[in-house]
């Protein structure tokens, strides 16, 4: 008897904004989670970190799972709501079954009984107090969960906590004081993760650089995806799970994917996800109506904002050399996380017809360009001389909303 196998749904092959590891669409990266599972088994705080959407979450979810390691997750950000670091850790204890309350009973012999007759009457009052070692008391905790073995804590979202220097000096505290000899007992490692790529630095601030230096390993970078890497999310999805057909060129439109995202894994999701719902909804076609329809909707959803950003700094009237559209639309087809202004120019030169003597006067544009009101990009770098995207989308935008027209005029796409 022949049992149809059941189709999976387009939303739990694509899934872009959910915690939890989808291991149908998820692309290894072997190099950083070598690096992490290293770092692991040395002795160091751990900075993991990366742009938003790059796949933090789901790269250190992976390494820990295939390793069998438990480990629990605080978000930095709550921090705001506890007032305190130690408040947070003690609240994650709790949650775990940790008395976070020290209670001690005292007995009194306040002498005469109520009435005045008799004597040796006494009292007894309780004394609370919280623990003096909150992340103590949380290893403890996440030491007996895990059933003696490695237990990861992960301190999330750095990058919620960047504005106030109290906070970023009680991580400083935590990896400066905590003590080693109880965290090693007790299995436990600390893995710090965020968006901004000088962590080690925010923190070395506020503290001894020396001490911090020799106790925190950074992982490299987790940037967008290898091109491999995005291909190998749309291939599962779409063929190997799916089953979708195409009616166009499979090849091309991986590739415009992989362009018009970046890479960026959570938004290649995104997009794969809106053009398998409408194949799905056209008899498990892919065609070109559908991939449009698709982009759309995703345009839509995701980018609506940034959108508005990126055409606030475009030239406001149609300029007959509109020089800042011109550095606008190359900054989409920038290939590099990082950039100087001299690959802005060159990109800008082999783009559009320009004298090859005339002054572009490209780091005053690109320096307007950061201190907008809302940027478009900022500088990077020990002395600030490359620059960075504020947020991928905005790159996205370039790439999907604006085309040249026939006079090589920077135009919003239709």
């Amino acid at each position: 008897m022949n049992i149809m196998k059941k189709r999976v749904s387009p939303e739990e092959v694509f899934t872009p904004r959910s915690h939890d590891l989808n291991q149908k669409t998820y692309a290894e990266r072997p190099t950083l989670e070598s690096r992490l599972r290293r770092a692991l088994s040395g002795h160091k705080y751990i900075i993991l970190y990366g742009e938003s959407g790059n796949g933090k979450t789901w790269l250190y979810k992976r390494v820990f799972q295939a390793s069998k390691i438990q480990f629990e997750v605080i978000n930095l950000a709550k921090m705001y709501n506890e007032g305190s670091l130690n408040a947070v850790l003690l609240a994650k204890a709790g949650d775990l079954g940790a008395s976070i309350i020290n209670s001690e009973k005292k007995e009194f012999d306040i002498g005469l009984r109520p009435g005045g007759f008799g004597g040796g009457y006494k009292d007894t009052i309780e004394y609370k107090s919280m623990p003096s070692a909150p992340l103590e008391l949380l290893a403890s905790q996440m030491y007996i969960k895990s059933g003696g073995d490695m237990s990861v804590l992960v301190l999330d979202n750095f990058e919620q906590i960047v504005d106030s220097q109290d906070f970023i000096r009680q991580i400083a505290s935590l990896i400066i004081s905590a003590d080693d000899e109880f965290v090693a007992r007790n299995k436990i490692k600390i893995v710090i993760v965020g968006t901004p790529t000088n962590i080690r630095d925010m923190i070395s601030k506020v503290s001894n650089a020396t001490t911090i230096s020799n106790r925190v390993v950074e992982i490299p970078e987790v940037a967008r995806l290898e091109l491999a890497e995005a291909r190998h999310i749309m291939s599962q999805g779409f063929e190997n799970y799916l089953n979708l057909t195409y009616v166009i060129d499979k090849n091309a439109l991986y590739k415009t994917i992989a362009y018009k995202t970046d890479r960026i894994a959570q938004h290649v999701q995104e997009l794969c996800l809106k053009i398998a719902q409408n194949a799905v909804e056209n008899n498990r076609l892919v065609t070109d109506k559908v991939v449009i329809e698709a982009e759309r909707e995703w345009m839509e959803e995701t980018l609506s904002a940034d959108l508005a950003v990126v055409e606030s700094l475009m030239n406001s009237q149609r300029t007959k050399v509109g020089r800042k559209n011109q550095v606008i639309y190359c900054l989409g087809m920038m290939d590099l996380e990082d950039f100087n202004h001299h690959q802005v120019e060159k990109q800008l030169r082999s783009t559009f017809p320009v004298e090859q003597e005339l002054n572009l006067n490209i780091p005053q544009t690109l320096a307007g360009f950061c201190k907008a009101d809302t940027p478009l990009i900022r500088k990077t770098g020990a002395r600030g001389s490359r620059y960075r995207f504020c947020s991928p989308k905005m790159k996205m935008v370039i790439r999907t909303r604006l085309k040249l027209a026939s006079d090589n005029s920077v135009i919003r796409a239709s």
